[in-house]
């Protein structure tokens, strides 16, 4: 039986792996009244990044930003009061061995801040109730702006690639990307080498996956560990076991010593891709720069 966790406000992000079936117009963006950069005030809810935006004109509606989000993502509600037509077609995997169907749409135009992405596709499912947002802005901004995220001050800026400089002296790590969408970071727990997916829509520190847990044999390092938990996610719930601290931790070159870990056992779907992801509870211990454009995050130290 299931045992629901405490911090409802885990939302392990979606990957849409149909992404042939969204209409094919290209995105666009224009910057408004010539300016190359925008800061835009978020709302820290559960330690995640939530921003207003308008859509066609209509609202602020509240958008989850998600780096581990290869699509734009809606909820049925919000399409149907933007009166958007819904096709359907569309598959969403957000970690484990089950899927939900997704409708897709096309909105001529998302704002934000001080910039308007024109002609963007949307995946339209249902969300869990739980969730303090209407839908997720994932990879089609990241890949289009340089995103500053400052989350003492709970301030993103969003500056145009060609028109960002770096002078700072933060940490500096390398990024690849998993289907040219996704980020991800190389890391070690322990020793052991893995890529971790870096996930802003994930609000918990470090989470460990299935087979990389078997394959270091992890549990029975960290164990004897009994219980199980659930979070729930857009597919459902993944099979979670009580958090432990690992021993060390290594991101890419910056050692940051015990880390908090919640160790999740699905082996299926996307999930099964990664050796883990890293959540806000790292990265809010930083000023964090995700430059897409130069495949690149920078951590600046608070």
């Amino acid at each position: 039986m299931f045992n629901w966790i405490i911090f409802i406000c885990l939302f392990p992000s979606p990957l849409a792996v149909s992404a042939a079936a969204l209409p094919v117009a290209a995105p666009e963006f224009d910057y408004v009244e010539g300016e190359s950069s925008t800061n835009i005030p978020f709302d820290p809810a559960g330690d995640l990044i939530v921003v207003e935006a308008t859509v066609n004109g209509k609202g602020p509606f509240r958008f989850l930003l998600d780096t581990g989000a290869s699509h734009n993502v809606m909820t049925p509600e919000l399409a149907q009061s933007l009166g958007l037509k819904v096709e359907g077609g569309g598959v969403i995997d957000s970690g484990g061995r089950a899927t939900v169907s997704a409708g897709r749409a096309c909105v001529a135009e998302v704002r934000v801040g001080g910039f308007a992405l024109a002609r963007q596709s949307f995946f339209v499912t249902t969300f869990p109730a739980s969730y303090p947002f209407q839908g997720f802005l994932g990879a089609e901004l990241f890949k289009r702006f340089t995103v500053r995220i400052d989350f003492r001050r709970s301030l993103l800026t969003l500056t145009a690639p060609d028109a960002f400089r770096y002078r700072g002296g933060g940490v500096v790590l390398p990024l690849k990307f998993h289907g040219g969408l996704i980020p991800q970071v190389r890391a070690e727990v322990d020793g052991h080498a893995g890529w971790f997916k870096l996930d802003t829509g994930y609000n918990g520190s470090l989470a460990l996956f299935g087979k990389f847990i078997d394959e270091h044999d992890l549990l029975t390092k960290y164990g004897p560990r009994e219980g199980r938990g659930g979070a729930r996610t857009l597919t459902g719930e993944l099979t979670n076991v009580p958090a432990a601290r690992v021993r060390e931790f290594k991101l890419s070159g910056l050692m940051l010593g015990r880390v908090d870990a919640s160790f999740f056992l699905e082996r299926e779907g996307s999930n099964s891709i990664f050796a883990g992801a890293i959540g806000t509870g790292i990265l809010k211990q930083f000023e964090v720069v995700v430059d897409y454009e130069r495949r690149r995050i920078i951590l600046e130290s608070r």
